[in-house]
């Protein structure tokens, strides 16, 4: 699966030069809305908005103070990417490597977990 086209709002975050070689090298095309308007972008606002809220719940339920905000993000994307979307009728990670994402590591977030410390080294 290739990039064909990013679109941004052109507020600033992705306009450097070398992003722009970067996209320039890889055939990707560039697609810019008027800056600072995230209406326009619907999908992928409507995504971090969907990302925001598994995280406000991983850390509610897990009963985590916002200092494991960050790493609450990045469960929720993760779980997120291995969920079944509608446009792809099949989860992003499926899409990307062309098998089922494996699920049986997975683990209650916010478990009570213990760090090894070999007293070897």
């Amino acid at each position: 699966m290739d990039v064909s086209a990013l679109r941004s709002d052109n507020g600033g975050e992705y306009t450097s030069a070398k992003y722009k070689d970067f996209c320039v090298k890889s055939g990707i095309r560039r697609e810019y809305t008027a800056p600072y308007t995230p209406e326009w972008n619907g999908i992928s606002e409507r995504y971090w908005q969907t990302i925001n809220d598994m995280a406000k719940c991983l850390l509610s339920n897990a009963g985590l103070p916002n200092v494991f905000w960050v790493r609450s993000m990045d469960t929720a994307v993760y779980l997120r990417n291995r969920c079944i979307t509608k446009p792809l009728d099949m989860s992003p990670h499926e899409a990307l490597f062309g098998k089922a994402p494996e699920i049986d590591h997975l683990k209650t977030f916010g478990c009570t977990a213990y760090l090894y410390v070999d007293k070897s080294l």
